[in-house]
């Protein structure tokens, strides 16, 4: 009788102990892909205290064309690589908020202000280049990001502290 009771008992510990390892290794395995997420999103970020990227930005943020075409005709030749190196550290940022893998309240923080700023100086050329080249989806992440920044600063700016 004792002895049945003993196996019994092991019997229900060994269950609640595989149960208890599965819920451990689930929940490890979420923090980790959240790790790796936050990892992705400061890497790129990462490029944004480089010197190389902050001349690309800093020449960017001066900008003051108004089409496509002015860019074109005034825009030093290399200007264009200014306009792909900023637009595309967004891109990503904003594709990762479209797929889930960051947050807009992490990437306002990080870049909020940034993205409303650059995005104003590219908005014209971007639209103007969709349209030139039939090509709809060019930084479509970059002002999928803007968007959802200016819709979230307008939801916080609504919340009582």
């Amino acid at each position: 009788m004792f002895l049945d009771n003993l196996k019994l008992v092991l019997d229900i510990v060994a269950a609640i102990t595989v149960i208890a390892g599965v819920i451990i290794a689930l929940l490890q395995f979420r923090d980790q892909n959240h790790l790796r997420q936050i990892d992705t999103i400061f890497r790129i970020y990462s490029q944004f205290g480089q010197e190389s990227f902050a001349r690309h930005f800093r020449l960017v943020t001066r900008w003051n064309y108004e089409t496509y075409a002015e860019f074109l005709e005034k825009s030093p030749m290399d200007e264009d690589i200014s306009l792909i190196v900023v637009s595309t550290l967004y891109e990503h940022m904003g594709l990762l908020l479209k797929r889930k893998y960051a947050s807009i309240g992490l990437l306002n923080d990080l870049l909020g202000d940034t993205v409303l700023m650059v995005w104003a100086k590219v908005e014209p050329i971007w639209l103007g280049f969709r349209k030139k080249y039939n090509e709809p989806e060019m930084a479509i992440w970059f002002e999928y990001l803007h968007d959802a920044i200016v819709q979230y600063k307008a939801k916080i700016k609504d919340k009582p502290v």
